[in-house]
């Protein structure tokens, strides 16, 4: 059975899960509902904005874009049990 694009898309941006996506210059390009459960922010407050703004300080924020480039991210910029920590609202 193979779910259209639309329903995959509603699927994650339904998701309990934090999703958020960054464009090539770390500013927030996708953002769900389950980010903006967690963290409080809607979505209008974070999109076009620097994703470090999410995280406590640079170093976390730059730790994580570390892990979503590396081997482990299989080239698809996604971390699966990474521990890190985010700035809530």
């Amino acid at each position: 059975m193979n779910l259209s694009k639309e329903v995959l898309e509603q699927l994650i941006a339904q998701s309990r899960d934090l999703v958020v996506a960054t464009d090539r210059e770390g500013n927030v390009a996708y953002y769900n509902d389950g980010a903006s459960r967690v963290l409080g922010y809607a979505a209008e407050e974070v999109l076009g904005r620097e994703v470090a703004r999410l995280y406590p300080d640079l170093d976390e924020a730059r730790r994580v874009m570390k892990a979503m480039r590396g081997p482990g991210a299989g080239g698809l910029g996604i971390v699966e049990n990474f521990q890190t920590s985010f700035l809530a609202k």
